[in-house]
């Protein structure tokens, strides 16, 4: 048996195990977010032990590989990246869920945790940019460092704006990780993502586990991280920018709309409130069919795209255009 079955094998049981052991979990995880009638509407206190659970995946597949496994696609210096990240990340947003930290306070220590990882593994810095459509590239030389932290830093926080009800962010991730195994040599990681991703997503759809800023900013991170190195991977010919685009596009105009609303109101641009994408969609048609319009605002043009490659600058302006006039009207 092969090094791929045997991984995929036991990471099928251990979330098996998490899915049927999942309220003893819970109950020793003990953090839960409450409903406070004036932004989070859910009914009861909901535990956020979904970040957890990817948590438990990530840290797990980079043990079995670096211990056991020495499977040679995953590099020392990919997995100890990928270890630090998601272990930095996971805990700062832990700590946040705990103790709602001041979002400046938040804003530099992401900022700091990203400039430690790239020194640890410069081959996380981007230094050019590939657009297919144009047919056109980009080197960033010197401002490949910042240009990177940029990138880190807009997807994080993007991300964590774009969860809000039950399995957007979920499948959202997910289609991220289908489009990503189809597309990478690193296909092991992703499967054991989406295998992870499966029993976060029955709890959450029976309102049992939220993610939680540990589960956002810990899945921002592994996003990013991820779409850097498959990137890479091909010196950007296969996943260009105009692709990654795309697969970021919904989370980067929730970002700049909230952005502009915020500073128009004279508020953070991190502060919470009610104007999120979802919450325009609830109040025009119900929780079900905003979870639907949601996810093909962000899967269709990831579909299409595999479909449409030459036109993927107009898939990019559609899904804007859409998006747009979706949320114009919101006051």
């Amino acid at each position: 048996m092969n090094i791929f079955f045997i991984t995929t094998v036991i990471f099928i049981l251990i979330n098996i195990s998490i899915f049927f052991f999942s309220q003893k979990l819970i109950k020793i995880f003990n953090t839960y977010d409450d409903p406070d009638t004036q932004r989070k509407f859910h009914k009861k206190k909901t535990s956020l032990f979904g970040g957890t659970i990817i948590l438990i995946n990530c840290l797990l597949f980079c043990i079995i590989n670096l211990f056991f496994f020495n499977d040679e696609e995953y590099n020392n210096s990919f997995l100890t990246t990928f270890i630090i990240g998601c272990t930095l990340f996971y805990f700062l947003g832990l700590y946040d869920d705990k103790k709602n930290l001041n979002y400046n306070y938040k804003f530099f220590i992401e900022l700091i945790f990203i400039i430690l990882l790239i020194f640890v593994n410069k081959e996380i810095v981007i230094d050019k940019i590939y657009l297919d459509f144009f047919k056109y590239e980009i080197y960033l030389g010197k401002f490949s460092f910042v240009f990177t932290v940029l990138c880190f830093l807009i997807f994080l926080n993007a991300f964590n704006m774009l969860d809000g009800i039950n399995l957007q962010a979920g499948l959202y991730s997910l289609s991220i990780f289908i489009y990503l195994l189809v597309l990478s040599e690193k296909q092991l990681i992703y499967v054991v993502l989406i295998i992870a991703l499966l029993p976060y997503l029955v709890l959450n759809y029976k309102s049992k586990v939220f993610f939680g800023d540990n589960g956002t900013l810990l899945l921002g991170f592994v996003i990013s991280f991820l779409v850097i190195m498959t990137a890479k991977e091909t010196n950007y010919q296969i996943l260009t920018a105009d692709k990654i685009l795309v697969l970021m596009m919904l989370p980067g105009l929730e970002l700049i709309r909230l952005f502009i609303i915020r500073l128009k109101l004279k508020r953070h641009p991190f502060s919470p409130d009610r104007r999120h994408i979802h919450h325009i969609f609830i109040k025009k048609y119900g929780i079900r069919k905003t979870i639907i319009y949601i996810q093909l605002l962000s899967v269709l043009p990831i579909i299409l795209m595999n479909f449409m490659t030459n036109y993927i600058f107009f898939i990019i302006l559609f899904n804007t255009i859409t998006y747009i006039y979706l949320t114009l009207d919101e006051k």
